[in-house]
């Protein structure tokens, strides 16, 4: 019996309605549901449900009266499920752009593009190709020349990054980019960088200048460092984040991470969607400090440094008119009744001061060793993200600043060609790693106790 059109539409209907109502339980700070709290009859619906499935409430020490605490630092969550790790025998060294192909032919399909040096697990070799495996993916390597039983496999040490100048936006990137802007495009100058929006927004617009226009003295005189030549990269903000989340898609690298903006091929890409001016404005300095951090120390860094600086940076306070205060955690602590909610840097460094005392909190020489994809793709992401921006802050600030001298000549040392390595920075420093470890765990204890459920902000 042939079932009429409309049984078919009923049916389509319920099932994308029940898709967006479990899609809204995962994603409660979505911009439409934002919007929605602003809407009439519909409004307060959309806050009971906003408050029903933002995160659990947490206890970062004793809160005295207050009823709960959430911690909410970045869109930065991945889906994630753990798997037991695979255990190989040997590895290999591939270096950044070198390629994991489908199988040992150059003209097999691109399976993933290595951005630093990273470590595979070897399954086999044949001649000059490497059967691997890498962090979920398995496929061929060419790495010609290389010798497993050398000390420097490759024959000779490759060359070291340095500072390199500043990369015009890849056409194809940007154009995609641009795409999602649907033809309400408008054309700004954030500084030296081109900025394409859909936003109509001229305070945000206004804002974000100011970020871009301060950015490069004050990275210069935080980490001692001069950017190469003049910026050429590009900037797309979306209005929306659903926009976003469709080119956001595209980006294997990032596909899956809730990110609140990214950047690749001298494109920088982001969204306001209903977001604090302050968010938006550290979404736009943590972006653009990875243009920087080329520029100044060099490419392909690892992650906890390239991160961090750029963390670092965006966890600063932000006046409304987009000064940066390096010198100050920047966040939010939100009031609701006997609720109070920490956004931003506050809740970065609570959450610190959590894995401190339940042990969770990595030993930085074991930070440090990551490679991109054991930084970002685990479920402790977050805690990564926020203790990479905090040891920045900790060697440039910590008991009254006294290594930083030593960490600015890491980073002029990284500059001339030196690895980014434990080692480089532990002979900066010249303390042992388990002083600077305690170190670490006692600042972050006396920072998290500035960010006080009842006193004003540091």
């Amino acid at each position: 019996m042939k079932r009429p059109f409309w049984g078919y539409l009923l049916v389509l209907v319920v099932l994308a309605l029940f898709g967006s109502f479990a899609w809204l339980t995962r994603n409660p700070d979505a911009e439409i549901l934002r919007r929605a709290e602003s809407w009439p009859y519909v409004g307060g619906l959309a806050s009971r449900f906003r408050e029903a499935y933002l995160p659990p409430p947490r206890q970062p020490g004793d809160p005295g009266s207050v009823e709960k605490v959430w911690l909410i630092e970045s869109e930065r969550e991945p889906d994630y499920v753990a798997t037991k790790p695979r255990v190989f025998e040997r590895h290999v060294y591939a270096l950044a752009g070198e390629r994991l192909r489908q199988s040992a032919s150059e003209r097999a399909p691109v399976l993933y593009e290595f951005e630093s040096i990273a470590k595979l697990g070897k399954i086999e070799r044949r001649g000059d190709w490497f059967h691997v495996y890498y962090h979920g993916r398995e496929g061929w390597v060419l790495l010609e020349g290389y010798d497993e039983d050398a000390e420097i496999p490759y024959g000779e040490t490759p060359d070291p990054p340095k500072p390199v100048p500043s990369r015009a936006p890849d056409e194809e990137r940007l154009a995609a980019a641009r795409k999602y802007l649907r033809g309400k495009e408008r054309v700004e100058q954030l500084g030296s960088y081109t900025l394409y929006t859909d936003s109509s927004d001229d305070d945000l617009i206004a804002v974000l200048a100011t970020v871009a226009e301060q950015l490069e003295a004050l990275y210069a005189l935080r980490y001692g460092r001069t950017p190469l030549g003049e910026p050429a990269e590009a900037i797309v903000l979306y209005q929306s984040d659903i926009a976003y989340r469709l080119l956001q898609q595209q980006t294997e690298r990032i596909a899956g991470l809730s990110a609140a903006g990214h950047n690749t091929k001298g494109v920088a890409v982001f969204y306001s969607g209903g977001r604090r001016r302050s968010d938006v404005a550290a979404t736009l300095a943590h972006e653009l400090a990875h243009f920087i951090n080329r520029r100044a120390l060099g490419p392909h860094l690892p992650p906890w440094l390239d991160e961090g600086i750029a963390d670092d940076l965006a966890g600063s306070r932000f006046t409304e008119d987009g000064r940066i205060d390096p010198g100050k955690i920047g966040g939010e602590r939100l009031r609701h009744g006997n609720s109070i909610r920490f956004e931003g840097g506050f809740a970065s460094i609570l959450r610190l001061r959590d894995a401190v005392r339940d042990g969770s909190l990595p030993e930085m020489p074991e930070l440090i060793s990551s490679d991109w994809e054991s930084f970002v793709r685990s479920p402790k992401i977050q805690l990564h993200y926020a203790a990479a921006a905090f040891w920045v802050r900790y060697l440039l600030q910590g008991e009254d600043g006294r290594r930083a001298g030593a960490f600015r000549a890491f980073l002029g040392a990284v500059a001339d060609g030196e690895a980014p390595s434990v080692d480089t920075l532990g002979r900066e420093l010249g303390e042992d790693w388990g002083v600077l470890n305690a170190g670490f765990r006692a600042w972050i204890e006396q920072r998290a106790a500035a960010v006080d459920v009842s006193a004003e902000s540091d």
